[in-house]
């Protein structure tokens, strides 16, 4: 019998990361893409899925440098405060001022700008 070789089919590409990008690009690409998720739904309503689909990645390259949901929120909103600290201090006036005290540190962190972006992804997760 002379019996033809099945013809090769394309395969689809392999999980991982785009085409002709490095690690480094591909973790970059993904935290832009979730910062913008965020702040556009809201951290409730995004999900790997999308933050994949918005960087143009398989969700398996998330999850490879993301351990969760949380951890890629906080990689990619760059909170510039320790929020512990801030409490702590405002926590260390005097009983009948401590109301003052964390309205003010509340004002004064919300008043830096890198802050807002996060504050406001939260905020429309609630």
């Amino acid at each position: 019998m002379n019996e033809k070789a099945p013809a090769e089919v394309p395969s689809a590409r392999k999980r991982g990361r785009p085409k002709g990008s490095t690690a480094g690009a591909a973790k970059t690409m993904i935290l832009k893409a979730a910062s913008k998720e965020f702040a556009h739904v809201g951290y409730e309503a995004a999900s790997l899925r999308s933050v994949a689909r918005r960087a143009g990645v398989d969700p398996a390259l998330v999850h490879h440098y993301f351990k969760d949901k949380s951890d890629l929120f906080v990689q990619s909103m760059h909170i510039p405060i320790n929020p512990g600290r801030i409490i702590a201090e405002a926590a260390s006036a005097p009983l009948d001022q401590m109301g003052e005290a964390l309205t003010r540190a509340l004002l004064d962190t919300w008043r830096k700008p890198a802050f807002r972006t996060a504050a406001t992804a939260m905020a429309r997760g609630g």
